[in-house]
């Protein structure tokens, strides 16, 4: 994306090559399943001591979903879905409701 900007003059060229110093390809998250759940937790412990101390944790149902589903919106969606369950849970532990995934949406279909 850069480097075609780059060749069509809208992106300096001096730039790109101070940026593109080290490249690092990061898989998207539904390539790196075994990531979620510590990401998950990880996102968790900092809004909770942020927060309110009354979350207890993430559900096993709601980790199992969480596992399952693709995450088209990458870690940034993973981030905000907790942190939306957070602020809106009433519960002590956050939920599969508490996230708005359900197994349904998370199923392939061919």
């Amino acid at each position: 994306m850069i480097s075609s900007a780059r060749e069509e003059g809208r992106f300096r060229r001096d730039l790109f090559y101070r940026l593109n110093v080290f490249r690092l390809d990061v898989p998207a998250l539904r390539a790196r399943k075994e990531d979620i759940e510590p990401l998950a937790q990880f996102f968790f412990n900092t809004f909770s001591a942020d927060k309110n101390p009354r979350w207890k944790g993430l559900s096993s149902s709601a980790l199992a979903v969480m596992r399952e589903y693709d995450w088209p919106g990458n870690v940034r969606e993973l981030f905000n879905r907790l942190r939306q369950a957070m602020v809106m849970s009433e519960n002590t532990l956050i939920s599969v409701a508490d996230l708005g995934l359900t197994r349904a949406r998370t199923a392939k279909f061919p």
